[in-house]
């Protein structure tokens, strides 16, 4: 198996764990985070460099 297929396979369990999803948008491509129940962005995502991981915004 590649990385990137190892990579999605893992990213999808994990979505079916906690019943959040990874979506982008159409026309800037911003990564985002949806609900199980599809009730919309919760949350712009993005990767801190300097922490190395994964952070949402704040509203």
């Amino acid at each position: 198996m590649s990385k990137n297929e190892q990579f999605l396979k893992e990213l999808s369990e994990l979505s079916r764990k906690h019943k959040m999803y990874i979506g982008g948008c159409g026309c800037c491509g911003s990564p985002f985070v949806n609900d199980d129940y599809d009730k919309g962005v919760l949350r712009n995502l993005f990767w801190d460099d300097l922490k190395q991981e994964y952070g949402l915004e704040e509203y």
